[in-house]
């Protein structure tokens, strides 16, 4: 669980595989892939507990959602539809 992992990106987004950015402070792991993924599902982690990450970033539609607006917190409509989360790990910030 705490051994270093290496990431595999799917067909189309290897070509950015130079481009993801993981400190060697702070390598990535199955277990923090583990934490990830149990936060990513968990309603408690946005501001009314009413929503996680998956409710709009659904992985049965590629991450994303195919509504035109997401739905926020406190049911709020958003201004645009839920957009993919693959680039999050090819970005620096």
């Amino acid at each position: 669980m705490h051994a270093t992992w290496t990431v595999k990106l799917p067909l189309g987004l290897d070509k950015g595989v130079g481009q993801i950015s993981i400190s060697e402070n702070n390598p990535l792991t199955m277990a923090k892939i583990e934490m990830g993924r149990q936060l990513y599902f968990d309603a408690r982690m946005l501001g009314d507990s009413t929503i996680a990450c998956a409710s709009c970033h659904h992985l049965d539609h590629r991450y994303t959602k195919p509504d035109r607006f997401g739905v926020e917190i406190h049911g709020e409509i958003g201004n645009r539809n839920s957009p993919v989360i693959y680039n999050r790990l090819l970005s620096s910030m």
